[in-house]
């Protein structure tokens, strides 16, 4: 009999360590060499070779609504929050790292950028830059980032410092720093009437590809890619205007609806 239940347990963990293959498998994690994500085609996390550690269960998941967003919360969470993407092949100098920070909960935490060279080993992160305090409604955009011997995968690092905080990221993106221009020519870009009434327009001769309005919240209001753009229905306040151009720079902007 205990030779029955030594064998059911083997079988067990034999068929545990297949399952994990197999998913390792159907996931198809070969690196690339850019990669865009905005999450909305998620169902759960980890997923599409997405993955983080995760110091308490859970401290990653999904924002509900139309646009998805990872969100990183501490709970009860000691140490840092390390959310890691695919492999890449092009961690060379010549490529770097954006995101949109859609929300956070409280002040008093930073976000430091780094690469690592295993994503299940997160003693090898490696930070880029200097860490940096998080402003909802923002998108950060890093230097280049440097050659690191080994390592193939970024990550972002949620330095929460304790308590019940989230931050909420979305369409982090690892793009080629010379695909574009590489400066926004905001000279380029009017808003008018603003203050505005909820009708307004954005005028410019940049080949846009998205426009997103955030409230002073971090939150999300609108995704479009017209110029002309409705608001009546949104409550009197500041909002924030991000215009994306095509070729990877983007900019913000200040607008008042009275």
């Amino acid at each position: 009999m205990k030779q029955f239940y030594t064998n059911k347990k083997a079988l067990y963990f034999s068929l545990l360590a297949l399952g994990a293959f197999s998913f390792a498998k159907a996931q198809n994690c070969t690196a690339v060499q850019t990669f865009s994500e905005n999450f909305d085609n998620f169902t759960t996390f980890p997923q599409n070779c997405w993955t983080g550690n995760q110091p308490t269960s859970p401290t990653m998941g999904l924002t509900t609504g139309t646009n998805i967003g990872i969100q990183l919360y501490s709970g009860f969470a000691t140490g840092d929050i390390i959310l890691v993407s695919p492999e890449v092949s092009t961690i060379d100098g010549q490529h770097l790292l954006s995101f949109d920070v859609i929300s956070i909960s409280q002040p008093g935490t930073t976000i430091e950028v780094g690469t690592m060279s295993d994503n299940t080993n997160f003693s090898t992160f490696s930070a880029v830059g200097t860490a940096f305090a998080p402003t909802a409604g923002s998108t950060h955009q890093t230097a280049t980032i440097p050659s690191n011997t080994g390592h193939k995968y970024l990550a972002i690092k949620f330095i929460h410092g304790g308590g019940h905080k989230a931050l909420v990221l979305d369409n982090i993106e690892w793009k080629s720093a010379t695909a574009g221009t590489g400066k926004f020519d905001t000279s380029k870009v009017k808003i008018y009437p603003n203050p505005t009434n909820g009708i307004f327009t954005i005028d410019t001769e940049i080949e846009v590809k998205s426009i997103e309005v955030y409230n002073t919240l971090g939150q999300k209001i609108l995704t479009t890619a017209q110029k002309n753009i409705n608001m009546e229905n949104a409550a009197n306040g500041l909002y924030i205007v991000n215009v994306h151009a095509t070729d990877g720079t983007s900019a913000s902007y200040k607008i008042v609806k009275n």
